[in-house]
């Protein structure tokens, strides 16, 4: 059996507010929602994996999360939080307002994030190094209603993600369509591997 006793649960960052703030530990605010170990081997993202990009996952790694209408990093030995600056996020119906309503989170061992946008119904690809987003499944929003069809890049409609997992020996990412309720399978291209 398992001692229970054991088991302490202790906060690592965060304030209790819904706010967004980067900062050390308890100072820092967010509302997190999905969470990716940062798998990248190159030192500009990720210092603490070996450069194989096998290195293992260590009180020194670092997750992403989604948390409000932000990506954003945790780093363990220091509990620091900070926001991913974003560029070229979609819009919404052709206005000028930018779009971004992230939830489920995978990192590609290349150090590239899969992020789903549950505003625009899209897989957003977003390259951590310089915070370039580029859409590569779906792209609706919700004044369409749900819609469902299978297809390549824009052409596959999915309705609301909430969780995905990353297959590297498939090169592909299985998701949840929460509305259609399916789940979905998506193949990537070799050069999103290492």
């Amino acid at each position: 059996m398992v001692d229970l006793n054991t088991m302490q649960v202790r906060t690592l960052a965060g304030d209790g507010s819904y706010d967004s703030r980067d900062g050390f530990g308890e100072a820092a605010a967010l509302a997190p929602k999905k969470m990716a170990f940062d798998r990248s081997p190159h030192p500009e993202t990720n210092p603490h994996v070996d450069g194989s990009g096998s290195g293992p996952v260590t009180e020194e790694s670092a997750v992403w999360i989604t948390s409000n209408k932000s990506v954003v990093r945790y780093h363990f030995p220091t509990d620091t939080v900070t926001t991913l600056k974003l560029i070229g996020l979609p819009l919404v119906n052709n206005s000028l307002r930018q779009a971004f309503e992230p939830y489920a989170i995978c990192c590609l061992q290349t150090g590239l994030l899969l992020v789903s946008c549950n505003e625009t119904h899209t897989l957003l690809l977003i390259d951590p190094k310089d915070g370039h987003v580029q859409p590569v499944v779906g792209g609706i929003d919700r004044s369409h209603g749900h819609q469902f069809e299978d297809g390549v890049g824009a052409s596959g409609k999915f309705y609301y993600c909430y969780d995905c997992v990353l297959i590297d020996s498939e090169r592909c990412l299985y998701f949840t369509d929460f509305e259609n309720c399916r789940i979905r399978r998506v193949s990537l291209p070799d050069s999103l591997f290492l």
